[in-house]
């Protein structure tokens, strides 16, 4: 009977328990007035923090110092800096040129302002039948080189092992081919450029006949040379104009290209 009293006891608690927690939401929707309004003012909108801030909040304090990314123009670490924005401006003879605007922890800015290495590229002709191509870089300093060729169809037979005492065809004219390379210095005075070049010349010349069917070439000379040649160039916008002359050949070339 004691065992039965006491779950018996226990059964009522919970059940009294179990009508506490009940929401009283159940037994109706809550109405406008019956909510327990909370009186508003400026005192309960305010936080604490105002009057009483945490340390890290306060002003000139900080627990930790930022990191900022401090680098220059060339991007190695500079101290002072903390970020960088992209940025160009056209220099006295009128080439873009980059630059960075850079911003302290401040606030305050400063601007540094770059230089890059300007290049050319073209094509160009000569009065010995040759074409090519050349190459500037650097700004105002700059390095200049250029390839040539011949340019003549050779469309003969060539026998390489051929000798002027076998021949039984009347010769008409020699053939020469020819290669050059030119490697110098040149220096901009604002958009326009002097330069002087050393360059080597290989020629090749064959002896030349014919027949019923066509040409017949069969080597007679090989030399190598070595040349000079100055010339300038000129910039217009995006447009290069190229004029060269070698004294020792006696050649004239003229060439076009772009720059950047």
């Amino acid at each position: 009977m004691k065992k039965i009293f006491v779950l018996s006891i226990i059964g009522i608690m919970s059940v009294l328990t179990t009508l506490a927690q009940v929401s009283s939401w159940r037994s109706g929707v809550p109405t406008k007035n019956s909510v327990t309004s909370i009186p508003q003012g400026p005192q309960q909108n305010s936080s604490g923090w105002r009057n009483n801030p945490p340390m890290n909040l306060r002003q000139g304090f900080q627990t930790q110092r930022p990191n900022y990314n401090r680098w220059n123009m060339w991007g190695a670490p500079m101290f002072g800096y903390s970020y960088y924005n992209p940025w160009f401006y056209y220099n006295n003879s009128g080439y873009r040129e980059p630059a960075r605007i850079y911003v302290y922890p401040n606030g305050k800015q400063d601007t540094i302002r770059g230089k890059s290495d300007h290049f050319s590229f073209g094509i160009q002709k000569d009065n010995i039948q040759q074409i090519g191509v050349w190459m500037t870089i650097g700004n105002p300093t700059y390095l200049i080189t250029e390839y040539s060729k011949t340019y003549e169809n050779d469309n003969s037979t060539f026998y390489p092992y051929g000798k002027l005492s076998l021949i039984d065809f009347p010769l008409v004219d020699d053939l020469k081919m020819s290669q050059t390379f030119y490697f110098g210095l040149g220096k901009k005075f604002n958009r326009t450029g002097i330069h002087y070049m050393v360059g080597v010349i290989n020629e090749t010349t064959r002896y030349r006949g014919k027949d019923s069917i066509g040409y017949i070439t069969f080597p007679k000379q090989d030399s190598n040379r070595i040349t000079v040649k100055a010339g300038l160039i000129h910039d217009f916008d995006n447009l290069t104009i190229k004029l060269d002359y070698d004294p020792i050949l006696k050649t004239a070339t003229y060439g076009v290209g772009i720059n950047f």
